[in-house]
């Protein structure tokens, strides 16, 4: 139909001009511009897995593209590098350098509780950013007066709305949050919980921030270090709650077959932001890749496990 050529057009529109947007450093205040800053910086993590400098990370296929395709196939793995993987115009050129150093320089301390705290903060932040971006391209979708205009799309708009509604929702809790970030890295005071785990490694990496049914934010980081996998995991102290300790639990003292279904599951179920190396993703048959783009897109059935964390999926990735 025509009217779905102009509604794909405005699209591609909105994503490009939004994409193109400057926007404001994150760090408390700070009015100037934000570059691109890795969630998990390039040097010393993402190329531990990523020795040409490429990894694969799931991502959207064009607008432009989307006709005679079914809802399954609107994502795919997308080889990247790594300067752009993981990525968000979060802080500025001074604060992405001065906040962050500390991490930056290897080897990295992990007793240190500030350390570990900024891997969960830069997280948070790419959240924040994210939620954003969001916001202002479905603002931008919903003020449209050509698609205002056409007939039978007052549903869509209806449920524009209520997705506006659901962010704006989400950037005041996200903005609750940095104010206790930024108090422990000002302040040295602790109020969250912080849990490490370390495996053999595994070549993926996440950054992701999960919610139990009580609305309480846990922080999860999965990354390559030192050939091990690492998972950070920071939850608010005085907010702890029986699914976040039974989560928590659940990476205890796995074994290596456990660990692969664990971060399949993981990964597929719970996470937005991840990826794998090229070694892994040239290991993959087909049939595993259609089943794990399945996994990511199928939004009803995330939605029922996203709280279940005896949940498994049948097959891993590894």
């Amino acid at each position: 139909m025509k009217s779905n050529k102009v509604i794909e057009k405005i699209i591609a529109g909105i994503n490009k001009n939004v994409k193109n947007k400057k926007w404001n450093c994150l760090y408390n205040g700070c009015s100037e511009n934000a570059i691109n800053s890795h969630i998990l910086q390039k040097n010393g993590i993402l190329n531990q897995i990523a020795p040409n400098g490429f990894i694969y990370e799931i991502k959207p296929k064009d607008v432009f593209k989307w006709e005679n395709l079914g809802f399954n196939e609107l994502t795919y793995f997308k080889h990247i590098g790594t300067s752009q993987a993981h990525s968000f115009p979060t802080f500025c050129n001074y604060h992405d350098t001065e906040i962050f150093k500390v991490i930056e320089t290897h080897p990295i301390d992990f007793t240190n509780y500030k350390n570990n705290l900024l891997f969960a903060f830069r997280t948070l932040a790419s959240f924040m950013r994210r939620e954003e971006i969001i916001l202002e391209k479905h603002k931008r979708l919903y003020n449209s007066n050509t698609i205002q205009a056409i007939p039978y799309n007052q549903g869509s708009q209806r449920i524009t709305k209520e997705f506006i509604d659901l962010h704006e929702m989400l950037i005041h809790i996200r903005n609750k949050e940095h104010e206790l970030f930024i108090n422990d890295i000002e302040n040295s005071e602790e109020n969250f919980t912080f849990i490490e785990f370390n495996y053999p490694l595994k070549e993926v990496y996440s950054s992701t921030i999960l919610s139990s049914p009580n609305l309480n934010s846990i922080y999860v980081n999965v990354f390559p270090y030192n050939s091990h996998t690492k998972i950070l995991i920071f939850y608010l102290t005085k907010s702890e709650d029986k699914w976040t300790t039974e989560f928590v639990d659940g990476w205890k003292n796995l074994n290596e077959t456990e660990l692969e279904f664990k971060l399949t599951t993981y990964l597929l179920t719970k996470c937005e932001n991840w990826g794998i190396s090229e070694t892994l993703y040239e290991s993959i048959d087909s049939e595993t890749e259609n089943k794990i783009i399945e996994s990511t897109q199928s939004v009803l059935k995330k939605q029922k496990i996203m709280l279940d964390n005896s949940f498994s999926l049948d097959f891993n990735i590894f």
